[in-house]
């Protein structure tokens, strides 16, 4: 299984390359009014608009600080991931766009079995433990393997 890696704040995350499109640095992210907490804006990405979806907000209730080393990780559509997955459209998104996820910073691409994949800690505080399939340790980082359609589930 491959796993494209990245940072939110301080923590590692991880999920499947096959739910990514691709990888941008965001140029300009429009707001938009009265949007749920996670959506930080939209993207015109080669004229075509992405919701951008904050990591920060979504993981850990602060949003993302733009800098340098921001990304946007631009998720292969709903229909897609859900196909991927085995589930229904509708069970996967409240999002009828492209969806994009904003990250503090892209780390790598890894190899890694399904035997690897540890249960996650019971000591994660405010951490939504429903995000997550489980965590994958190396000899320097702990990363969390995100529930892309969890992810996507929106927040009201």
């Amino acid at each position: 299984m491959q796993l494209v890696t990245f940072k939110v704040a301080e923590l590692y995350f991880a999920m499947d390359i096959l739910n990514v499109r691709e990888i941008i640095s965001p140029k300009k992210i429009f707001d938009i009014p009265r949007s749920p907490k996670d959506i930080c804006g939209l993207l015109n990405l080669r004229g075509q608009i992405v919701s951008i979806v904050d990591m920060g907000n979504r993981v850990l209730g602060e949003p993302i600080h733009n800098s340098r080393q921001t990304r946007a990780i631009v998720l292969r559509s709903a229909l897609e991931i859900s196909s991927n997955l085995n589930l229904a459209p509708l069970e996967i998104s409240k999002i009828n766009d492209d969806v994009g996820l904003l990250v503090s910073k892209m780390e790598d691409l890894i190899d890694i079995s399904t035997d690897d994949i540890e249960d996650l800690p019971a000591n994660m505080g405010d951490i939504p433990r429903d995000l997550f399939y489980g965590m994958y340790k190396n000899e320097t980082k702990v990363h969390f393997i995100l529930k892309i359609n969890q992810i996507l589930t929106l927040q009201e």
